[in-house]
């Protein structure tokens, strides 16, 4: 019984000396507006007027949509994983925007890496 118990004590103090510290952050930019156009075309004595409201073409007015995920993860002795996904998105439906000459969509098309870090490594 006693063995027992000193290798349950022995198994918990190594188990949460290797327990590492890690973090990861949520972040994003929404940035769209409304617009509303009146335009009219007089052409031969006729006028055509037309009416438009909607997202469309003020998507990311200042800055572009996006979402991503950063965070890392501590390895000990100073050491880190680090890393970051990001991806830009049309906030009217919801698609993404990062398309290559193909035509085909990337989902961290912003940003997509990983590195490590150290508090001993100096610059």
């Amino acid at each position: 019984m006693k063995k027992t118990l000193l290798a349950t004590a022995l198994l918990a103090g190594f188990s949460s000396a290797a327990v590492a510290n890690s973090s990861v952050t949520l972040y994003g930019i929404l940035d769209g507006g409304f617009a509303h156009h009146r335009t009219k075309i007089t052409q031969g004595g006729e006028s055509l007027k037309t009416t438009s409201f909607g997202m469309r073409g003020f998507n990311g007015v200042r800055n572009g949509n996006r979402w991503g995920l950063r965070g890392s993860e501590d390895l000990g002795d100073g050491l880190k994983v680090i890393f970051q996904l990001e991806s830009g998105f049309d906030l009217g439906n919801g698609r993404s925007l990062q398309g290559t000459p193909a035509g085909d969509t990337r989902l961290f098309g912003r940003q997509a890496w990983v590195g490590l870090s150290s508090e001993n490594w100096v610059a």
